[in-house]
């Protein structure tokens, strides 16, 4: 298991085969590289008019070929047979490279030189995978890497989340009924609510692992037009202890939640909240969710 991970990220094997190679695979990575780079040369200038000197790099690519081929087995495989160079095109060639490549490029058979640049192109296409060689390792070596990154970077996200994510637990001084029950509060959905029994002021607590707590989030009754919390103290214990007591309102929830955050600013580890109802909208007092960071 842990050699075939080595093996994903580092191509170890792969690099080791090509190693053992040694000089000969170099060399005709090197060789490829340059049949390669001659023939897209030869059809850049051939698209801006220069003939002469596209014919002489598609000779020169027709040439390193040949070579390939010649010296080393696995590329004859590769390879289907090579069209003859232009000799004739040598002198004209020649005569480019002194300055002349006006007249040179005109007395150049256009039609044929594009012929003989799209069989050298194609010819270039089968050794390409050679001329990438060691850089085509080295490519997939870092994108194997950089996916990996990815997946570890989603995963330390969805880890933090999961660490900022509270698991708590509630309980009430009374509900409308048991529909309505305090666990509403706390279940991550909006739809379900903690509702109090009409008109009458109470309390829900939600509790925890101790730990310091820095934000408090309620969102007021969703659904219900005629509950949800106006005014409350929300109470923050250390066991049985009472540290810090703040006063809180909330508007009414219409449409989309807009949660109230309440800033604790207290140091201090925590592991109990009571929010005291003190007042309500509608008939009575009513949280659809509590959150705390």
């Amino acid at each position: 298991m842990l050699v075939d991970l080595r093996e994903f990220f580092t191509l170890w094997r792969s690099d080791r085969a090509a190693a053992a190679a040694g000089a000969s695979a170099s060399r005709a990575e090197r060789l490829a590289r340059l049949v390669v780079q001659r023939a897209r040369a030869a059809e850049t200038l051939l698209v801006h008019g220069h003939l002469a000197e596209a014919s002489r790099l598609a000779d020169e690519s027709l040439a390193l070929l040949r070579t390939l081929r010649e010296q080393f087995a696995s590329v004859a495989a590769l390879v289907g047979p090579l069209p003859e160079e232009g000799r004739a095109n040598d002198d004209l060639a020649a005569t480019a490279s002194a300055g002349q490549d006006a007249p040179v490029d005109e007395a150049i058979d256009e039609h044929a030189l594009r012929e003989k640049i799209s069989t050298v192109t194609a010819l270039a296409r089968s050794v390409d995978g050679l001329a990438r060689g060691r850089e085509g390792r080295s490519s997939l070596r870092w994108q194997r890497i950089g996916t990996m990154v990815c997946i570890a970077l989603v995963a330390a996200i969805f880890a933090v989340r999961q660490a900022r994510t509270i698991k708590l637990t509630a309980r009430c001084s009374g509900s409308y009924d048991v529909a309505h029950g305090a666990q509403n509060a706390v279940d991550g959905y909006l739809a379900s609510t903690w509702v109090l029994p009409d008109n009458t002021p109470g309390w829900l607590e939600v509790t925890f692992n101790r730990r310091v707590v820095r934000l408090l989030e309620v969102v007021n009754a969703q659904g219900l037009s005629n509950y949800g919390v106006r005014d409350a103290t929300v109470e923050l214990y250390q066991g049985a202890r009472l540290l810090r007591s703040i006063e809180v309102s909330m508007a009414a929830t219409i449409g989309t939640p807009n949660p109230t955050k309440v800033p604790l600013l207290l140091a201090q580890p925590i592991d109990r909240i009571r929010i005291q109802v003190k007042t309500w909208h509608g008939y009575g007092g009513g949280i659809a969710e509590v959150r705390v960071e």
